[in-house]
Order: structure tokens, then sequence, then C-alpha cells
């Protein structure tokens, strides 16, 4: 079976439970984690064995040795993040809410068909698969 290779984007409160639970999954690696400051990604790299920490979350976008995206940002960022890296051929779940709005949300759905890739979206420990 085929690794999957993650990137956590954010490195606040809830990124922490998402490193912890992907680290528990066997054929999971986390390789890189993007967060500003600079040095919140570097801290929490050093904390959870991440090879990659930036400041810099779109260019992981078009990295071949990602996978998939766990995104955990604020709230504002969530749809462009998700449509840039599902236009980059990731999967991502998606910390609620999913977008700003109903045309966000739409525009994260095209983007996941038109890529035939997944989105997922986490709310207060539950998640909802599209």
């Amino acid at each position: 079976m085929k690794e999957i290779k993650v990137a956590l984007i954010g490195a606040g409160y809830i990124a922490n439970y998402h490193a912890r639970g992907l680290q528990t999954i066997p054929g999971v690696e986390i390789v890189a984690v993007a967060a500003v400051p600079l040095q919140a990604a570097q801290e929490f790299a050093t904390k959870y064995g991440i090879k990659t920490a930036t400041d810099d979350a779109l260019s992981l976008a078009a990295s071949p040795d990602i996978d998939a995206v766990v995104i955990a940002t604020p709230n504002k960022f969530h749809a462009p993040f998700a449509i840039e890296f599902l236009n980059n051929g990731k999967d991502v779940f998606l910390e609620k809410p999913m977008a700003m709005n109903a045309e966000e949300g739409i525009l994260v759905k095209e983007a996941a068909e038109r890529n035939k890739r997944l989105v997922m979206v986490g709310h207060m420990w539950r998640l909802i698969l599209m």
C-alpha cells in the first residue's frame, strides 16, 4: 500500500489534534506544515517530527510529495486554499466552516468534481464526506 503524504495548513489548537490523529494511522505521514509566522510552523514541525515547515501554504499545493492536505486556518482561507489544492490534484480535509458563504462552498464542490478529488469537512469532532 502506498504511503499517503499529508500537509497541515495551520499550526494552532485544532491542528494539534489532526497531527496526533494522523500519526496514529498506519501508512500516513505528515510531510509538511504551513503557518504564519514561520516560527509557529517550525515549532509545530519540531514537536511532531515533520520535515518541512513553511509560512507559504500555497507553495505546497504543487508539490508532488503531497497527496492530501488538512486545512485548519482562519475561516477566510478555507475555500481559497481548498480550491488551490484541489486544482493541484490533492484531496482536502477542511475544518468547518467549509467556506465563508454558499458561493465559495459551490466553488469548492466544483473544484473537487472537476479534479476528481475528495473534500471532507470536519465539524466539531464529526466528519462530513462529500
